[in-house]
């Protein structure tokens, strides 16, 4: 993390954009019933990732657990600090879908948005071949070893020339030994913890 750029006060403001849209829909009974304040990222995680995106220079993003797409405007914003972003998110409920939409068409507007619909255990291989090619990956979904050890394997599969994903949640009793398979998975490389998240520098093939 040390090597991660600091934020400017541009990143900042930015940063601060996406907090007033998470208080807003936490204030929303529409959003309030979805729990969105609660299961969308914090400031200090998002100011966190925002400093990784820009260490990395990423332009394409796959998410996989977008909710109400405050995680994905972090992500998404910074990388649009370089040029055009193209963005593929998946997310179960609709109506959280529709507000990631909404979330994302305000605040990134230089991000070409695909947000898949549906269960993971349907979307996920729809999503994966629609992003074709991954460099970053925010796997932030399902919350079960199984079903988590599965989506990293297959997101490395899709990430021929290396790059970066990102694991939220590995904490959760659900998630099991994720944590210790990720991190000795033959082409991890390295990984950095931050804000309770941990990113994976994965080797090319």
């Amino acid at each position: 993390m040390e090597n991660w750029p600091i934020l400017t006060d541009q990143d900042l403001e930015r940063c601060a954009a996406i907090v007033r849209r998470r208080a807003e829909l936490g204030r929303d009974p529409a959003g309030q019933a979805l729990r969105i304040h609660i299961a969308s990222m914090g400031d200090n995680a998002g100011r966190q990732l925002t400093r990784l995106i820009k260490h990395l220079q990423v332009s394409k993003i796959f998410e996989i657990g977008t909710c109400a797409g405050i995680g994905a405007a972090y992500m998404c914003s910074a990388a649009e600090l370089r040029g055009p972003v193209i963005y593929h998110g998946m997310e179960g409920v609709e109506a959280k879908r529709q507000i990631a939409l909404a979330t994302l068409a305000e605040l990134c507007p230089n991000t070409d948005v695909t947000i898949h619909a549906g269960h993971f255990d349907d979307s996920f291989e729809v999503a994966l071949a629609a992003a074709a090619s991954l460099e970053f990956v925010y796997l932030d979904g399902r919350h079960k070893r199984d079903p988590s050890l599965h989506m990293f394997q297959r997101c490395l599969e899709c990430m021929p020339n290396g790059g970066t994903l990102v694991a939220d949640d590995l904490s959760m009793a659900a998630m099991g030994d994720c944590r210790k398979q990720f991190r000795t998975h033959p082409r991890v490389q390295s990984y950095t913890t931050f804000a309770k998240k941990e990113a994976y520098a994965i080797g090319a093939m």
